[in-house]
Formats: structure tokens, sequence, C-alpha cells
């Protein structure tokens, strides 16, 4: 009867001429190689090798047939091989938890370049959350704006984000200027939710933005009417002449060319540093490192961006 192994068999055989090499090659007795190539005459009707007790030659037939096994055992090897890819190659799922600006910003619009590398790769976004805990069976990466307390993850500073005050025209036209942090206090202001201690208390330093303490030099303590970790909902509410806020540099930055904006006390400036986090127990899976370093990549030179 006709399989793979015989095909194997006979083209082995085949190839070395000789019964007893093709048994060598496969590892199995001579008396099986013997039996099978007999069987496999009986099945086709015909006879494939001349044999004697040195060595053995292909009949016409037998050349033809060696051809096709040689021919059909390739193809099984290539198919193979392209089996093997989708297990050798990064797949699954990589679930993210990340800021909302950084993700409309960063990570959203720059997804095809890693899909480019990475087709098998699917990420999954969630929202930020101050106090979630890096758990390796919840989220795979964490894009924080501030160290992780936990010490059970492993932390890397992917850059470092310039902030400063921001206000529309239309919002200096109509409640007045702005010339010192007290200002900012006398009026409708918006607070970034930079760190879960900021959920409590809200407060301005010069070079201090996001997590001030009331009791620290130059501090002004707030009473925002918004507070939100999305920095484009607080760039929505400063371009709609409704407050004046904290926003990053490489948010502002086109609106203060085009004039919607204006850079306020540039003397006070703060540089806000953003880490990944991520679970180290038992190493990282080859997914999870690739989008980490996607993420550094495409994060880490942005950031930089200074008015």
């Amino acid at each position: 009867m006709f399989d793979l192994n015989t095909a194997q068999i006979f083209e082995s055989v085949a190839r070395h001429a000789s019964l007893s090499k093709a048994a060598k090659d496969l590892s199995v007795a001579v008396s099986t190689i013997g039996r099978k190539i007999d069987e496999l005459e009986r099945a086709l009707g015909v006879i494939l090798l001349q044999r004697d007790t040195r060595s053995c030659k292909l009949t016409a037939a037998g050349e033809d047939f060696a051809h096709y096994c040689k021919q059909a055992l390739l193809k099984i090897e290539q198919g193979h091989n392209a089996v093997q890819r989708y297990h050798l190659a990064p797949h699954g799922t990589v679930r993210v938890m990340a800021l909302p600006g950084m993700t409309r910003a960063f990570i959203a619009p720059n997804l095809h370049k890693l899909w480019a590398q990475h087709p098998d790769i699917q990420v999954e976004l969630s929202p930020y959350s101050f106090d979630a805990v890096v758990d390796a069976h919840v989220v795979d990466i964490a894009l924080r704006s501030f160290m992780p307390e936990d010490s059970s993850t492993v932390v890397r500073l992917v850059g470092r984000s310039a902030l400063g005050i921001f206000a529309s025209p239309g919002f200096l036209k109509h409640y007045g200027p702005i010339r010192t942090l007290a200002d900012v206090t006398r009026k409708p202001h918006a607070a970034l939710l930079h760190n879960k201690h900021s959920q409590r208390s809200y407060a301005l330093a010069p070079n201090n933005l996001t997590h001030a303490k009331a009791d620290e030099p130059g501090a002004v303590a707030l009473q925002p009417v918004l507070a939100s970790s999305d920095s484009y909902c607080l760039l929505e509410a400063a371009l709609s002449d409704a407050v004046v806020t904290c926003l990053p540099h490489w948010l502002a930055k086109p609106y203060v060319a085009t004039g919607c904006l204006q850079h306020l006390l540039p003397e006070v400036v703060d540089h806000a540093p953003i880490y990944t986090a991520c679970a180290s127990a038992a190493g990282l899976p080859q997914r999870v490192r690739i989008v980490l370093d996607f993420l550094h990549q495409t994060i880490g030179p942005r950031l930089a961006v200074t008015l």
C-alpha cells in the first residue's frame, strides 16, 4: 500500500542507489526497506528497481516515480515550514493600558507600523486607571505618568513630557490676563489628573504642574472646574474659551502656531516622566516585548517636543 512513509523510503533508495544506505539514512532495518519496496511494486504493478545482492538500479518506471516522489516530499516539507512560521512568528493579543491622550496622539495613529512587521499581533487598548495594579492576567503593559509603587513590576522610562499653562485668546479677552500662577486660581481652570494623588488635592508650583502640594514653595492651591486624565478633553475645553489649563507641549504646539492658544507663563514648566510598567513574573512573551519596544520607539521621541 502506498503512503508518504513508503514514498520517503523509495526516494531514499533511489537517491542512494542502495537499500542498505537508505536503511541507514532512515534508521530502519534493511529488511523493512526491501519489504516496503516489494509492497510498492505489487501495488503499482511495475518493477521499480533492478536489485542484486550488492546494488540496485532504477528502471525507467522507477526513475519516473522517483522524480514525483521527490517533488511530493519537497512540497510537504515546504508546507510544514509554512505552518511552522505560525508557531515561530509572534502572535496573540497584547493588552495595553494607556493615557487617553497618548493613545489618540501616538499609539492609534502608528499601529499600522507595528502590524506591517507583525501582522499576527493584536492590541487591546484599555483606559488609563490610576490605582490599577499591573497584573499579567489583566494587562500586559501599562503606560503611566508616575513611578508605580508596586515592586513586582518592571518599569522603564519612556521619556519626559514638557507641560505648560495655556488659554485661548477668547478666554483671556473675557477673563483678563494671566501674569502669575495665582491668577490661574482666580479664573475658571482645569486640572490635569496626572497621578493618583491628584484626585484628592490640586496645586500648582512653578516647576511642578501635576502633583504639587499646596505647602511647596511658590505653590498655589486649586479648585478646578474640570479635572481629567485626558489631555484632549482639557484641550477642547481650552479651545472653547472655557478654561485655562495645563497641557503637554506636544499637544498644544500646533494650536499655539495657529494662534488658537497662547502659551502663558513660559517660565513655569514641568517635565513629567512617562513610564511603562510590565508584570515581571516569568519573563515577558515575545509579543509583549515587541509591543513594548514599539511604544518606546513611537512615544519617546515625540514627548520631547517643546515650545
